[in-house]
């Protein structure tokens, strides 16, 4: 018998005692080796579809990812509510006596600034991030006899800028960068003061700090008013006048900075200048 039959083909064709059938079974034989073929194309269109319907989703799911990326960033034009706590040594009717008392608060180291709010006038010597800071020096002055001492909150609302930004199409890291210059800068002038009070820093550091801050916050803010010199719009005028106002402030040759004599005082002063600025935005 040929060699090539095997086990399984012998058992068919001595069992139908025809050559015919064998040859028969040949064939079919055959046709499974074509069935094979197809079922192996089968496989392959299979892993082919597999990979490609893969290649679309993962296309879908990164251009979801990307849209909710740029959405996050649209609302990424936001600064949280956050309020100040400012001291105020003394509260008047009458706007020339707070003045006056103003004056004296500067000669103790104090901001001397006077506040107007719901038709009184308040001596505000300091504002603090912190309630319990402006409560410790409350105390302080209480025990140094100061009668009419008082906590002042100023308070900060959330400033969301994020439609400026897709309504102009300005980047919404651009505005973000010039609303946060308000907390940013109390917390430079309350370090550099807080330094400066305790002889760890100089006058000349003091300045050549205030100088390397204003420079960055001046580059972020020609930046704005570039874009919005195309389009201009109310609110973010607003946010730029606000600022440029800090930064004429901030000026190491302003007047409030330009002299060694109330330092401390003039960035205390600064300071309850910049939180009232946050407040209006």
């Amino acid at each position: 018998m040929d060699s090539k039959w095997t086990k399984e083909q012998i058992f068919f064709d001595d069992d139908a005692k025809n050559k015919e059938f064998g040859t028969c079974y040949i064939i079919k034989k055959a046709n499974l080796k074509v069935k094979g073929k197809k079922s192996k194309m089968f496989v392959f269109v299979f892993i082919l579809l597999s990979i490609c319907i893969g290649y679309f989703i993962f296309n879908i799911s990164s251009n979801l990812v990307s849209m909710a990326s740029s959405q996050e960033e649209d609302n990424s034009a936001i600064i949280q509510a956050k309020d100040y706590y400012a001291v105020s040594m003394a509260d008047f009717f009458d706007v020339v006596t707070a003045n006056k008392v103003a004056e004296q608060s500067v000669e103790l180291g104090g901001a001397g600034f006077v506040y107007q709010n719901q038709g009184k006038y308040y001596v505000l010597v300091n504002v603090y991030d912190k309630e319990n800071d402006a409560l410790n020096v409350k105390q302080k002055l209480e025990n140094k006899n100061y009668k009419q001492v008082s906590v002042v909150l100023l308070q900060g609302e959330k400033v969301d800028y994020s439609y400026c930004a897709k309504n102009n199409n300005i980047s919404s890291q651009i505005i973000l960068e010039n609303i946060k210059f308000f907390d940013e800068c109390f917390l430079l002038y309350k370090t550099i003061s807080e330094s400066f009070d305790k002889g760890e820093t100089s006058f000349v550091e003091a300045k050549s700090k205030l100088f390397s801050s204003y420079n960055v916050y001046k580059e972020q803010l020609d930046k704005l008013v570039q874009y919005n010199e195309k389009s201009i719009d109310d609110k973010l005028q607003l946010l730029i006048n606000c600022k440029q106002k800090m930064l004429d402030i901030m000026q190491t040759n302003s007047d409030v900075f330009a002299k060694e004599n109330n330092f401390s005082a003039n960035l205390k002063y600064a300071s309850i200048q910049v939180v009232l600025n946050r407040i209006s935005l």
